[in-house]
Order: C-alpha cells, then sequence, then structure tokens
C-alpha cells in the first residue's frame, strides 16, 4: 500500500489526479477502463470507483484500492501543500 500512496503523491503532484476529494464517489461494474493511478486496466465486470474531478470536470476510473491509497494521499497532505499544488482556478477564487 506504501507504494500506491507514493505512487498516488506522483500523480497529485503532476496534476495526473486531483487533489481534494470528490464530492461525490461513485462504485460499480467496469467496462474495461484503465486505472488513472496505476495505469492498469481495471478487467471487464470487475469493482471500479470513479468520481469526477468539481474543479477541471474530468472524470477518474480507479481500482477500489488505487482509490484508497489516492484518498489516503489527500487526507495526508496539508493545506498549505493542497493549495501549492492545485489547479490554478481554485488560486483565483476571491473567496478562499
Amino acid at each position: 500500500m506504501r507504494a500506491m500512496i507514493a505512487t498516488a503523491r506522483l500523480r497529485i503532484a503532476y496534476r495526473e489526479l486531483p487533489n481534494r476529494l470528490p464530492e461525490m464517489t461513485l462504485r460499480g461494474v467496469s467496462e474495461g477502463a484503465t486505472c488513472s493511478l496505476c495505469k492498469r486496466p481495471i478487467a471487464p465486470h470487475a469493482l471500479e470507483v470513479e468520481f469526477m474531478d468539481s474543479a477541471t470536470t474530468k472524470m477518474y476510473v480507479l481500482h477500489p484500492e488505487c482509490h484508497t491509497a489516492w484518498s489516503i494521499a489527500v487526507r495526508r497532505m496539508s493545506p498549505e501543500t493542497r493549495d501549492e499544488i492545485g489547479p490554478a482556478e481554485s488560486r483565483l477564487d476571491p473567496s478562499s
């Protein structure tokens, strides 16, 4: 799990995955998508986790264990770190 969390941190740093937890997460049966974290295929008919990044409206699909690793990585980030590597739009919000 540590390796997956480290991979999640890198994907967040390179903005390949969001740095905030989504408002809603869906779980369902895969149609053979590629995992946004590990980049391996999710077997057809296997469980997958899907969510949308509200800042970019991009959809992400992950294996359940990859989603857990990404969630842990996000929760361990300090608010300051999140802002440093967050999307530009979040820094332009005058209410923050």
